[in-house]
């Protein structure tokens, strides 16, 4: 049973690495003048640290996912 476990998360692992693979970066950065515009507009004025990472987070998960 314990051996079951292990091979799981080594499977898990690969996958999470595969899905690393597929997040550019570059991409990410270069929508940040759009993301963070928008969130000055509809906060009027610069959102709190937290909510500027949850910015980044989900900007960076949309883009990992939509892949």
């Amino acid at each position: 049973m314990e051996l079951d476990a292990v091979m799981d998360m080594r499977a898990c692992r690969e996958r999470l690495r595969l899905y690393g693979r597929f997040l550019k970066l570059e991409h990410t950065f270069f929508s940040l003048p759009i993301l963070f515009g928008g969130a000055l507009l509809a906060h009027k004025g610069w959102p709190s640290w937290r909510l500027s990472g949850l910015i980044l987070l989900a900007s960076a998960s949309a883009r990992t996912l939509a892949l």
